[in-house]
């Protein structure tokens, strides 16, 4: 029986996201049966593995395991200064740089000398996922479709420019507030203890986490009071961004489990951390989404010469600074 998603890649280039996701877990699988008989993984067993799963089409992905050059490739491509890039890429277990259309690469950074394990395995699937959905969703080849047209380029190029540095930081230091202070630091492993977010972070209501990412979002000023403009345009492609990690993350979960069962550890009933972390990151998508709407809206008022009502930021950054300081005093009695 013809797969359809397969059909549809063959005969398009584009995969769906079931598509994607299938063919991610699929690349952490193969890693998983490579390090079961043995501890390491070259860069040339990984790009077969590519090749096995994706055919021809795989060459519009480039492997890198090099720093020098990842770094060098973060601040053409993202536009990011010399110290930004490099904290970045120290920031992060590996990472995909998207292509810029034409005959440009989606570039796929893996630590291959610096994982082992499941970890690797986890991380081989989760950055798989941001590399097929960069080089073959039907949203990215839509979105490097519009980019032919020079006054769409040149208007990319010019919010690039203005906020393409500050996106990649507040996203960065988004996802470290929600992690830590949601006690979602572990990204590897399985948790014994909870099976879903709510009965990890204590929350009663998924309402009550969504107020304090909300918090979170002003608190840290990841968005800004005022800055309507640049909040529609935060809020966007953190929305946008955090579809894909959370994903990415749910792969990378479910191939560690893989590995962790071919290898002999029982996993039935337990959930990885990256599963949990790729239910936060939903939630936190649907308040982005909420977000997104205010921020449109209040942008509109100005516009029109209304001054907005800015009570709900006001009220989540109090909130945020209840939190910090409680988290200091906790701290300081613990010493």
């Amino acid at each position: 029986m013809v797969n359809l998603g397969n059909f549809i890649f063959k005969t398009t280039g584009i995969m769906t996201k079931k598509t994607i996701l299938r063919k991610s877990e699929e690349i952490g699988l193969k890693t998983a049966e490579i390090l079961k008989s043995k501890n390491k993984i070259s860069q040339t067993e990984f790009q077969e593995i590519f090749n096995s799963t994706l055919g021809k089409k795989a060459q519009k992905i480039e492997l890198v395991t090099d720093r020098n050059a990842t770094i060098k490739a973060l601040k053409e491509k993202l536009m990011l200064s010399e110290d930004n890039a490099k904290c970045f890429y120290d920031s992060n277990g590996s990472i995909v740089i998207p292509s810029l259309g034409g005959n440009d690469k989606t570039l796929l950074n893996l630590r291959l000398n610096d994982l082992q394990g499941s970890n690797l395995v986890n991380v081989a699937a989760h950055e798989s996922e941001h590399a097929l959905f960069d080089a073959f969703s039907a949203y990215s080849k839509l979105f490097k479709t519009f980019l032919k047209y020079k006054p769409i380029k040149n208007l990319q190029e010019r919010l690039q420019k203005k906020y393409g540095e500050i996106l990649n930081m507040k996203s960065l230091e988004f996802q470290q507030k929600m992690s830590f202070l949601t006690n979602q630091k572990e990204v590897f492993g399985l948790n014994k203890y909870h099976k879903n977010i709510m009965e990890h972070t204590g929350f009663e209501s998924t309402k009550s986490l969504k107020e304090f990412i909300q918090c979170i979002l002003y608190g840290s000023k990841i968005l800004e009071k005022g800055k309507n403009k640049q909040n529609l345009i935060v809020s966007s492609e953190l929305k946008s961004t955090l579809k894909d990690e959370a994903r990415a993350y749910l792969v990378g979960g479910k191939a560690e489990k893989l590995f962790l069962n071919i290898t002999g550890r029982e996993t039935a009933g337990l959930t990885s951390n990256s599963e949990l972390r790729s239910e936060l990151y939903t939630i936190m998508v649907k308040t982005l989404k909420k977000e997104e709407k205010r921020a449109f809206i209040k942008w509109i008022l100005q516009k029109l010469g209304i001054t907005p009502s800015y009570k709900i930021e006001e009220k989540s950054k109090k909130l945020y600074n209840k939190i910090i300081n409680a988290i200091k005093k906790e701290q300081q009695n613990s010493i």
